[in-house]
């Protein structure tokens, strides 16, 4: 079978990561994959080995050209003979439910709070999800909470299929051990708006004089940098640049930290700390509370700067707290394995 995966890019996001491994879990079909913003620091490298990809450009960059999009798209599920077309992006989602026949299977992923636009885009952006929602062959939501914002954002009962994101555990994990002087905290995001790192970075000025230190491993820091600079709290805080070992380079650090006050659908990041056994502070969000569990004694909540700044304080004086919780989310990753994925995934297009 021919399938074609449509993504914004292949730059090393979570969601370009889904759509690789989706690939590499079928390596048994043809698999075209649909960008449009060609980048750096990409999978294009270690797609370009595998015989059975192809990866074609459709240089979209305009919200309101979407029905050149839908053109394109058209033209090449047309010229390709493509079986199933396996959207992860809005304007995708719109283009593959016109272009797609009857007889092609059109499947659209829902990987976050995906309706962020505002004025004309956001009314254009509903109004089209509303009409074209029911097009899809199925839809797959990356958590509960996807599909209820979703639901909330269209007004109307979503049919389709929660497939949580996975991870594959190493053949190592994080072993606490002995007296540690320092508190070492290890975040990995990319700094996006929603992921709040100046929450973080703020509440970095307030627990300077405690023996803590952040590291922050991820692409397009330097506002982040000229803040810690600023504020004199070079001294706590470090930059790491970009990771190309990630799970090797979490277990160096006690806990890891991610403090979004939104836009996740299912971290990647929070699935990978827990993959090594690392104690995890995480907000409240509902996207974290369903990886975590609603039990975990390191969520604090959302956007709280006071309420993070007296669990860290806590985890000071009792260590042990990141230890037991990082064994607890060593077990739990259990639930979100790649052969569960996998399943699914097989289930979803073949039946």
């Amino acid at each position: 079978m021919k399938i074609l995966h449509l993504v914004d890019s292949l730059y090393r996001g979570g969601i370009q990561r889904v759509v690789v491994d989706t690939i590499r879990l079928l390596p048994d079909h043809h698999h075209i994959i649909g960008i449009w913003a060609p980048c750096s620091n990409s999978f294009s490298g270690e797609l370009s080995t595998m015989e059975n990809v192809r990866i074609v450009d459709f240089s979209f960059r305009n919200f309101f050209a979407i029905y050149k999009l839908y053109r394109a798209v058209a033209r090449l599920i047309k010229d390709e003979n493509i079986d199933i077309v396996h959207s992860h992006m809005f304007a995708f989602n719109v283009a593959s439910r016109l272009a797609a026949g009857k007889a092609i299977k059109v499947f659209c992923t829902y990987h976050g709070e995906v309706f962020p636009y505002r004025g004309a885009k956001r009314v254009a952006a509903l109004f089209l999800e509303r009409l074209l929602f029911n097009k899809s062959t199925g839809n797959v939501f990356v958590s509960e909470h996807v599909r209820y914002y979703v639901h909330k954002k269209i007004g109307r009962k979503v049919q389709g299929v929660v497939i949580h994101n996975y991870v594959v555990k190493p053949g190592f994990r994080k072993i606490y051990s002995g007296y540690r002087p320092i508190l070492r905290l290890v975040a990995t995001s990319n700094n996006q708006p929603y992921k709040n790192y100046k929450l973080l970075l703020n509440v970095a000025k307030r627990i300077r004089e405690l023996p803590v230190h952040i590291y922050i491993y991820g692409d397009l820091m330097e506002p982040l940098k000229t803040f810690v600079n600023d504020n004199k709290i070079d001294g706590i805080v470090s930059f790491m640049g970009i990771s190309s070992k990630v799970l090797q380079d979490l277990i160096k650090y006690d806990a890891f930290i991610t403090v979004s006050n939104g836009g996740e659908g299912f971290s990647l990041a929070v699935l990978e700390a827990m993959a090594v056994g690392m104690g995890i502070i995480c907000s409240d969000i509902p996207q974290f509370v369903e990886a975590v569990g609603s039990d975990s004694k390191l969520l604090f909540k959302s956007d709280n700067e006071e309420d993070l700044v007296q669990l860290i304080h806590k985890l000071v004086r009792f260590p042990e707290i990141v230890s037991e919780n990082g064994n607890d989310m060593f077990d739990r990753a259990e639930l979100f394995s790649r052969l569960e994925y996998g399943a699914k995934i097989r289930k979803l297009y073949f039946g």
